[in-house]
């Protein structure tokens, strides 16, 4: 879920993910039997803020730069783990975003709004934050007397680091003689813990995105 606010030379733009997971070897596997070797669960939140730089005299290309804060829970549990079978990490980075785009000028030079057509390419790069992330390479079995509570908060540790993150995004947009706005883009979005844990944490996600503007007020 997401949503954004534009001006003339402003974007708000915020997000929330919640992702469900379910961990086998083999995908036939899982198919066939039913049978898994464990499941997670990852949410997303992000805040950002851009604001348009440059502007060409045509008004068909458009710079835009901008930064924002973006948090990253991910809980896990694997059995077959046993001692070590719960698992959580949370990324906390502030980020930095650049972004270039096009609009097909409008034919009508009487009409303020761009033409029917937009592209864009935008690049976001968060290279420190704070980790929350184990602080063990295994811990008791907290089944057998102490309560699980316990160890998130004696033996995981907070850590401000190196956490290298890097999303990127191509788009285009459809403007609607309406002024609402219909858009497509992939996304790629990667980050990593970085070594601030015993073991790494790595995420790499592929989305196709589709959104709606809708104008709601007309000059």
């Amino acid at each position: 879920m997401a949503f954004n606010v534009e001006t003339v030379d402003w974007t708000f733009s915020g997000q929330l993910a919640v992702i469900g997971m379910l961990n086998t070897p083999k995908v036939k596997y899982l198919l066939k039997t039913g049978n898994y070797s464990g499941y997670a669960g990852m949410f997303d939140i992000g805040l950002s803020a851009m604001r348009r730089v440059w502007q060409n005299n045509e008004a068909t290309w458009s710079m835009f730069v901008g930064c924002g804060v973006s948090n990253c829970t991910f809980v896990g549990y694997a059995p077959q783990y046993m001692n070590a079978s719960f698992s959580l990490t949370d990324l906390f980075q502030p980020d930095f975003s650049f972004r270039v785009q096009y609009d097909l000028p409008n034919p009508n030079t009487l009409v303020v709004m761009p033409g029917w057509f937009s592209a864009y390419a935008s690049l976001t790069l968060a290279p420190i934050g704070l980790a929350y992330r184990p602080g063990y390479s295994y811990i008791d079995n907290y089944t057998g007397g102490r309560e699980l509570k316990d160890y998130l908060f004696t033996t995981y540790r907070t850590s401000f680091a190196w956490l290298p993150r890097v999303a990127t995004e191509l788009g285009v947009s459809f403007n609607l003689r309406s002024g609402n706005r219909i858009g497509l883009a992939y996304r790629w979005d990667y980050r990593s813990s970085h070594g601030t844990g015993y073991w790494d944490f790595d995420d790499a996600r592929h989305q196709l995105v589709v959104d709606f503007v809708f104008l709601l007020k007309k000059n």
